[in-house]
């Protein structure tokens, strides 16, 4: 099997429809700011809350910014 380069550390980073991240790594390789998170999370999208943490999956990630694109902000 071989090693995955490291992610790179200034939000040029990509999220794979078969991942679970924890919000904060999907705000981190999307560029977010905290505010943007907040916006997005109200725009619709989902995630699942697992003791502290906050998770997203990545097809729900590109199923929001087809809806967005698409002009449906819920």
């Amino acid at each position: 099997m071989s090693a995955r380069p490291a992610m790179p550390r200034d939000g040029s980073g990509s999220v794979r429809s078969d991942e679970i991240l924890r919000l904060s790594e999907a705000a981190r390789r999307l560029g977010w700011g905290a505010r943007t998170v907040r916006h997005a999370l109200r725009a619709g999208l989902t995630t699942t809350k697992f003791g502290r943490a906050r998770y997203v999956t990545g097809i729900d990630v590109l199923t929001f910014f087809t809806r967005l694109k698409n002009g449906d902000t819920r």
